[in-house]
């Protein structure tokens, strides 16, 4: 499990940390799309998470990640960009250190923020695609979209290979990591009913942590296998 109590999803955070120029083919963004309840916003926000801790502990890989939760206000470009502002000036104090190029040769390098927009179906429209455009075309900047559906600028990323994607098959919990789930909770399923519960729920963690509560309130002990009426 994670600091925040969340499972840790080693094999998506691998994907996200691609976004920020480490591990296996770097890419600037990252596209997270999946129905409600796939478990999106939990991903993204305990992979940010994760990310502070492994800076505080002085790992200079750890990417400087801001999540900036989406409302239908930023459907607007202008309150979008005063969001991105916001965030920059929380991490650097002067947006100028990070959003303005400095010459080559003189300059220090400056550390990619990652801006996580969540619930990025907020953004639809030209205007809002073309200020995305920009910001992922922004050296100093990362990107991780996360929605229901996938973004408009998706075949514009994916032709120039500037991007990964997360959708709800990747979402979906293996069985080690709903067995860990429900061990969490105190429960413990035998193979046969997890393979049910997996299938009934699509594996997906709202369905799986509802199984959860649900077994968990009939008392089951976590060392005996429980079954899935």
């Amino acid at each position: 499990m994670s600091l925040t109590g969340v499972l840790a999803r080693e094999r998506l955070f691998a994907v996200l940390d691609r976004v920020s120029g480490h591990g296996d083919r770097p890419a600037p963004v990252a596209l997270v799309h999946a129905p409600t309840g796939a478990g999106k916003t939990t991903l993204v926000s305990s992979w940010a998470a994760r990310c502070a801790d492994r800076a505080a502990r002085g790992d200079r890989t750890a990417p400087l990640v801001v999540v900036i939760p989406l409302t239908e206000r930023h459907g607007r470009p202008a309150a979008l960009s005063e969001a991105v502002h916001d965030a920059v000036v929380a991490v650097d104090g002067s947006p100028l250190a990070r959003l303005v190029p400095r010459p080559r040769r003189t300059a220090a390098p400056v550390s990619p923020l990652c801006l996580v927009l969540d619930n990025a179906d907020v953004l639809a429209g030209r205007p809002a695609a073309r200020l995305l455009a920009t910001l992922a075309r922004h050296p100093s900047l990362r990107l991780v979209l996360a929605g229901r559906t996938p973004q408009p600028l998706r075949p514009w990323l994916r032709a120039r290979g500037r991007s990964h994607e997360i959708d709800v098959a990747d979402l979906a919990f293996t069985e080690d990591e709903a067995a860990e789930l429900l061990r969490a909770h105190g429960v413990a399923l035998s193979p046969e009913d997890l393979a049910v519960l997996r299938h009934r729920t699509s594996g997906l963690a709202a369905g799986l942590r509802l199984a959860a509560t649900s077994l968990t309130g009939r008392g089951a002990p976590a060392a005996r296998p429980t079954t899935v009426a």
